[in-house]
């Protein structure tokens, strides 16, 4: 589906075709009637494709990948993120796109057809940095994710999500961390090509401040991470050292019980009638000595 946009300024001497959907056949018509590269159409039927900016004889090719899951848990780009194709130049612009886009009908509605947008380069900046602004919509989730998993941690209530949790948190922000490193790349090569515009710095000033944003988030995941292990580790200590303070007590008695209950008919104390008193009562104050050690020395 072709839907063509106009300013709504009268002296307006440029379009927006923005082009939803298109089967190889649409694309093929569409580069015809508009003298597109065949190696960029091309770019824009693969779904992986990194974003990248080029300049391409009569047209400038960009493509911007934005946030727009179809599987919200998933770490795969793919599944995370959805491509927007541009080609533009002074009297022309044409995004593709293969998913429905609500900012770009948005912009149509609220920055071209009311005469605010001042040229195509101006409604491309727009265009590039709502796109970059979707990538602040999963981090508000993962903030919430991490206060909740750091409450969890001082609480010393670790449920068992909380490592799996952490770690999908961590993948994802680093997957569209990368993505992101790559998109400011593309937008370095778009500033070239258009110097000194203060629509582009704005631009490169968001995906800065959004970078900065995933850094923060990325740090906060792996500290948290760290932590529930570290904690983890010291109750696994904590129960270790209990269990060696029960077996250093209980050895002893186990080595008393083992050597009475050899059967020998001169062993100390068979004959007599309290001898089974005696054996207890030195058990227990050998136990009792055992007990007053380990806290003279801090173990227990």
């Amino acid at each position: 589906m072709v839907t063509c946009f106009k300013n709504a300024t009268p002296q307006s001497n440029w379009a927006w075709y923005d082009v939803e959907s298109p089967s190889v056949e649409e694309l093929d018509k569409i580069a015809l009637d508009f003298n597109l590269h065949p190696a960029a159409v091309q770019d824009c039927l693969q779904p992986d494709h990194l974003p990248k900016f080029e300049e391409m004889g009569e047209y400038n090719f960009m493509i911007m990948r934005l946030f727009s899951p179809d599987e919200p848990q998933s770490t795969s780009l793919r599944k995370l993120t959805h491509k927007v194709a541009l080609f533009f130049n002074e009297e022309i612009v044409i995004t593709i796109h293969r998913k429905p886009q609500a900012f770009l009908q948005k912009l149509a509605d609220g920055f071209v057809q009311n005469g605010k947008c001042q040229g195509a380069e101006h409604l491309v900046t727009k265009i590039l940095k709502q796109a970059l602004l979707t990538f602040d919509l999963p981090t508000e989730e993962w903030q919430k994710e991490l206060d909740y998993y750091e409450g969890s941690l001082i609480r010393r209530h670790r449920p068992p999500s909380i490592p799996k949790g952490l770690y999908q948190v961590k993948q994802q922000a680093s997957s569209l961390k990368r993505l992101l490193l790559v998109t400011f790349s593309s937008f370095d090569a778009f500033a070239d090509a258009y110097e000194n515009d203060p629509y582009i710095t704005d631009l490169r000033d968001t995906t800065k401040r959004v970078m900065m944003v995933y850094d923060d988030i990325l740090e906060s995941s792996t500290s948290l991470l760290n932590l529930y292990l570290s904690f983890s580790s010291v109750r696994t200590n904590e129960i270790m050292r209990v269990l060696t303070i029960l077996s250093a007590l209980f050895l002893p008695l186990t080595f008393i019980v083992g050597i009475f209950g050899m059967n020998y008919s001169w062993m100390p104390t068979v004959n007599d009638p309290n001898g089974f008193w005696y054996i207890c009562g030195a058990m227990v104050l050998l136990t009792a000595g055992l007990v007053f050690y380990f806290r003279h020395k801090n173990w227990m």
